[in-house]
């Protein structure tokens, strides 16, 4: 009797390292990947509005299809803060700089500051297998860069 529940837990076991694992290791690499494919969308698109100094509905939503159609379900935002020079009121003759934020997203000037945050909605599927099967959890996907317009 012995022998029969052996072998039961050795198939179990074979079945769990053969398949199992492997399937584990191979979900969390894709959504890696994943992850860094969204931050490098974002790093271009942030280079795209530095060098063109001006950004426009199609690139806005060429932006957002690209980041969508990788795994994680995410939410971007930009932001553009203007740059303002100011005369300092404690000191005579002097001027701070101050970064203010902006509704006009679409004209940029140089000096103004780029902001682009991705903020992941949810768990994905490939989150949940790999919680459930090696019990990895994996924190939310949350990313910002940000550039000055020269």
């Amino acid at each position: 009797m012995s022998d029969i529940v052996g072998k039961v837990l050795s198939i179990i076991l074979a079945f769990i390292l053969l398949c199992i694992a492997p399937l584990s290791m191979v979900t969390l690499m894709e959504e890696l990947a994943d992850r860094r494919s969204i931050m490098n969308e974002v790093a271009n698109f942030v280079d795209e509005i530095i060098d063109s100094k001006s950004l426009t509905q199609d690139n806005l939503a060429d932006f957002y299809i690209a980041i969508a159609s990788y795994g994680p379900v995410v939410d971007a935002k930009v932001v553009r803060y203007v740059r303002e020079i100011n005369p300092d009121p404690l000191s005579a003759g002097t001027t701070y700089t101050s970064y203010v934020v902006a509704d006009n997203m679409f004209q940029w000037n140089q000096g103004d500051l780029v902001k682009v945050t991705v903020n992941q909605i949810g768990v994905t599927g490939p989150q949940r297998f790999i919680m459930g099967t090696i019990g990895l959890v994996l924190s939310e996907f949350d990313y910002t860069q940000a550039g000055r317009i020269r």
